[in-house]
């Protein structure tokens, strides 16, 4: 019988994990737009550079324990970390939560979320370093909203209740929050779908089944007509937003001037578009289609659109807190997806799925 010494099997261990890390590098996947002229792979020097300032964390430069972004799955109920770097990253072991938490919405920033509790107040959770902190309760916020939209950076939320009728505007997330609004939704003409808000919470959109409307004093003002709920996103730290038609493929801007409701087209022809949001420096969209496998960059000043195909159907789209990183797709015990794109360039990558083991009667997550 061989006997292995503690430091040639140290040594082996190391080896293994080095491996695995190489391997899971190896799996980037490389996009370019057609008109890109180069391509370069992420790094952690690159995405520490190139991490939006205002709403990024610092846990990516933290030694040893980099954090992408937080992941969350409605059922069964669990909060994870991504853990590691670009082509290789891996989920952690679920966060704590309270016991009376029963659902999660994750900040775009992600330096938060707000918690919806058990015959409790709303509250805010911080998130730090891949670790949840104690929840604190959000005083006259709606307990339990079918619909909670972030602004941008995550400092404002629009809060809707079919229950009790209501929306609420809530500002100076996630350290100071506040409810600055409480509206009756009753005077709206159409279900209410879907809601977008300016960072500073001045400014409300909402979507229904005939198109936009901006919300005003008691009332609201239809801005764009559609045939279906439309997509809605503000630019950051701006009042101005996009408009985006799904039946049509139109994508609109909107100034939110008090005296305007007119909406001005930027793009069209985006058959299949899905999900929008602001680029980070305010200068684009990015706009998902699902059946098409692909992901689309609209100028915001020329409307022109580039394309990036993609190895897996974008079925979301939530920012992470580094600059344009998106994670696209996440299903419970599947791989989940990341893109990012710097310049003309683009790059996804997956995170590999967090295992389940079965077990009579109950299931055990690693």
């Amino acid at each position: 019988m061989v006997t292995l010494c503690p430091d040639f099997r140290a040594a082996m261990t190391h080896f293994q994990r080095v491996f695995i890390a190489a391997i899971a590098a190896a799996s980037t996947f490389v996009l370019l737009a057609a008109d890109a002229p180069s391509v370069r792979h992420a790094s952690l020097t690159q995405a520490k550079q190139d991490a939006n300032t205002e709403g990024a964390t610092d846990s990516l430069a933290a030694f040893g324990n980099p954090v992408l972004g937080y992941v969350m799955q409605s059922s069964p109920l669990l909060l994870r970390a991504i853990l590691g770097v670009p082509g290789a990253a891996s989920f952690s072991q679920p966060l704590s939560l309270p016991a009376d938490v029963i659902r999660v919405h994750i900040a775009p920033s992600q330096a938060y979320a707000l918690a919806e509790r058990r015959a409790d107040d709303l509250a805010v959770i911080p998130l730090h370093a891949g670790s949840a902190g104690q929840t604190v309760a959000l005083g006259g916020a709606l307990p339990s909203p079918d619909l909670v939209a972030f602004s941008f950076t995550g400092r404002s939320a629009v809060l809707y209740s079919a229950a009790v009728a209501q929306l609420q505007v809530i500002t100076g997330l996630p350290g100071t929050p506040a409810v600055v609004q409480t509206i009756s939704a009753n005077t709206f003409p159409n279900g209410i779908q879907d809601a977008a808000v300016s960072d500073d919470g001045t400014s409300v959109l909402l979507a229904s089944a005939d198109g936009a409307y901006q919300l005003l004093p008691g009332a609201a003002r239809q801005v764009v007509g559609a045939t279906g709920a439309p997509a809605l996103a503000f630019f950051p730290n701006s009042s101005q937003a996009a408009i985006g038609d799904r039946t049509t493929g139109s994508v609109y801007l909107w100034p939110a001037t008090a005296g305007s409701a007119s909406a001005s087209l930027l793009a069209a022809h985006l058959e299949g578009m899905a999900a929008m949001c602001a680029t980070a420096d305010g200068q684009g969209l990015w706009v998902t289609n699902p059946a098409g496998g692909s992901i689309w960059w609209v100028s915001a000043h020329t409307g022109e659109v580039r394309t990036f195909q993609l190895p897996v159907s974008p079925t979301t789209m939530e920012r992470l807190p580094y600059r344009d990183m998106l994670l696209i797709s996440s299903h419970a015990g599947q791989p989940a997806w990341i893109f990012f794109q710097q310049g003309g360039e683009a790059l996804t990558v997956f995170v590999p799925a967090a295992r389940f083991r079965v077990h009579p009667g109950r299931i055990h997550v690693q």
